[in-house]
């Protein structure tokens, strides 16, 4: 009967271990790299590629939209979420927009990037490889 309970609390153990190396790569990814990202509007899908620098939980970098240009962007990287904030000069109006994501795993990500009066709009980001 010992032996069962031995190999129960190894088995939790080892399970346990699991989970907490897990969680420890999710939590401490870094983001520095080139992205993909699609955001769904009431338009349609839209394109840009990011360049991410992240230093310790400080996040810079571009953004180059579709038919937009380029913007830089600003925010942070707390655990698994992605904050990060850019303005689009949109007709000679400055848009900002200010984006939330989850990492999934260390190469992609998904969340929603809100416009200012005009809604908030789902995006999936992936890591270039």
């Amino acid at each position: 009967m010992s032996r069962i309970r031995i190999a129960i609390a190894a088995a939790a153990v080892m399970l346990s271990l699991s989970a907490v190396t897990a969680t420890a790569q999710r939590l401490f990814a870094d983001v520095t790299g080139k992205w993909t990202f699609t955001t769904e509007t009431p338009n349609g899908s839209s394109n840009s590629i990011g360049t991410l620098k992240q230093d310790g939980e400080a996040l810079t970098g571009t953004l180059e939209i579709d038919q937009m240009g380029t913007a830089n962007l600003a925010g942070t990287v707390k655990g698994d979420t992605v904050r990060f904030t850019f303005t689009l000069d949109m007709g000679g109006q400055q848009m900002q927009i200010a984006s939330t994501g989850v990492l999934k795993d260390k190469d992609s990500m998904s969340g929603q990037m809100e416009l200012a009066g005009m809604g908030a709009f789902p995006f999936v980001g992936k890591r270039n490889p």
